[in-house]
């Protein structure tokens, strides 16, 4: 999950930067180095968003499922 939102917010972060600063005009050099920083930053915050999710939603998951396992009566075993 980390790498699907550091994908998305980098890839993001980069076009919306690189379109921003060819509307204002300033060179294309300059933009396609900030854009490529703006990719970076964003990109490590979508990694580490997307792994702490991911954490959490695990965590959930295995919390209720340990739950629900508590809660199912044990069962008489015939022989």
């Amino acid at each position: 999950m980390g790498q699907k939102f550091a994908g998305v917010l980098g890839t993001l972060a980069f076009v919306a930067t690189l379109v921003r600063e060819l509307i204002e005009g300033a060179a294309a050099e300059a933009s396609l180095i900030l854009s490529t920083f703006c990719l970076l930053g964003f990109a490590a915050i979508g990694w580490f968003v997307g792994t702490i999710a991911e954490w959490i939603i695990v965590e959930s998951v295995l919390t209720r499922f340990h739950h629900e396992l508590k809660t199912i009566p044990p069962t008489k075993q015939s022989r």
